[in-house]
């Protein structure tokens, strides 16, 4: 892999993915020492904040661990979490484990005033309160996988209209734009059946069986996101580890 200066994902961001697929594959094992930052910077010509930027990310996914004047190490993995692990896998890593092209059509895009509790209560907002309303597709290759449904605070994110959604990925906009840190997510899965709209999105069948996806996205704490999705049955969201 390398890194490409004219793509729209963040530099710092392309260079996560490269050292994660590293740790992931094994070729960068438990306690082996990563590249010095210079060493970094020169290999994939970036700079040293860009270098920076994504071993902080690591360090905080628990991916490395920093020891002063000696550099940065890959992280062990306690033996018990190995077995039987199940790992959650974001879409554009599921839709290329597919060994498909992930892309995003944002089929709408408004603003609107809350009339939902569910969405309220998730956002810790009030009824008629200002929220940005996006219905994304997601395909894989040509085929929709995925249909979302997300509601974000209007006044937590001034201008969103001005983004482009299908362009960059959106909590990589978050975290340039409107400085959101320290992100997580809360996810509830459940089994349902695709009703007839779904369908005509998803070109499948009513009645299919899906899965439900409900996520709360949470910065340093605070609620920014709720997504509700539909979820294809043939999309590997997730990685069993024995």
């Amino acid at each position: 892999m390398h890194i490409d200066k004219n793509s729209y994902i963040p530099l710092y961001a392309q260079l996560l993915d490269i050292l994660v697929e590293q740790i992931n594959t094994g070729k960068l094992k438990e306690h082996d020492k990563l590249p010095t930052e210079k060493e970094l910077c020169e290999r994939y010509n970036v700079s040293r904040t860009t270098v920076r930027q994504t071993l902080d990310e690591l360090e905080k996914q628990n991916k490395i661990y920093k020891q002063r004047g000696k550099g940065s190490f890959v992280a062990p993995v306690e033996k018990e979490a190995k077995k039987n692990k199940i790992n959650f896998i974001n879409v554009v890593e599921a839709i290329k484990r597919m060994g498909k092209t992930p892309h995003t059509n944002v089929a709408d895009f408004e603003m609107r005033e809350i009339i939902e509790e569910s969405v309220a209560s998730a956002l810790d907002c009030r009824l008629g309160e200002k929220v940005y309303f996006i219905k994304r597709i997601r395909f894989a290759d040509s085929d929709p996988v995925m249909l979302e449904y997300t509601y974000l605070p209007a006044e937590r994110f001034p201008k969103l209209e001005n983004e482009d959604l299908e362009a960059e990925n959106m909590h990589h906009i978050f975290k340039r734009k409107y400085n959101l840190s320290n992100i997580s997510f809360k996810r509830e899965f459940h089994a349902v059946l695709i009703d007839k709209k779904q369908a005509a999105v998803l070109h499948a069948d009513k009645g299919d069986p899906a899965m439900e996806m409900i996520t709360l996205g949470l910065a340093s704490g605070q609620p920014f996101e709720f997504t509700k999705a539909i979820i294809k049955g043939d999309l590997p969201m997730f990685l069993i580890d024995m």
